[in-house]
C-alpha cells in the first residue's frame, strides 16, 4: 500500500501567473527527478494564495532521503530557482522546512 504526503506553502501573489505557466509544461529533467525519487500521482493545487502539494509514494523507499537528494540536483537547482521564488514559506513551517508537511487524519479507501 502506498503511502501518502501533503505539503503546503504560499504563492507569492505578484508570482503567480509565472507559477501556473512554468507548471502548464513541467520541464523534462524535472518529471524525471520526481519519478527517481519515488514520487507517484503527484499534484499541486492552488486556492487563492496557498499551494498544496500531494504525492504518493512506497513506504519502503526512504522519500524523505530522496527529496533532499532530488533538491541537492544540479539539474534541478534553475527550476528550483524559479519556483522558490515564487514561494513562501508558511511562518509555522517548521526549521530549515520550505513546505510545510500535513498531517493526514482521514483517509477513505
Amino acid at each position: 500500500m502506498m503511502r501518502r504526503r501533503a505539503l503546503l506553502i504560499r504563492l507569492r501573489p505578484e508570482r503567480r501567473q509565472e507559477y501556473i505557466e512554468k507548471h502548464r509544461e513541467v520541464w523534462p529533467e524535472v518529471v524525471a527527478a520526481l519519478k527517481a525519487a519515488g514520487h507517484h500521482n503527484y499534484s499541486v493545487f492552488l486556492r487563492d494564495d496557498l499551494l498544496f502539494s500531494y504525492f504518493e509514494y512506497d513506504p519502503d523507499v526512504d522519500i524523505d532521503a530522496r527529496r533532499r537528494a532530488m533538491r541537492a540536483s544540479p539539474v534541478l537547482e534553475p527550476w528550483l530557482s524559479l519556483m522558490n521564488a515564487c514561494q513562501q514559506p508558511l511562518a509555522n513551517a517548521g526549521p530549515n522546512q520550505w513546505w510545510a508537511s500535513m498531517d493526514e487524519i482521514y483517509h477513505l479507501d
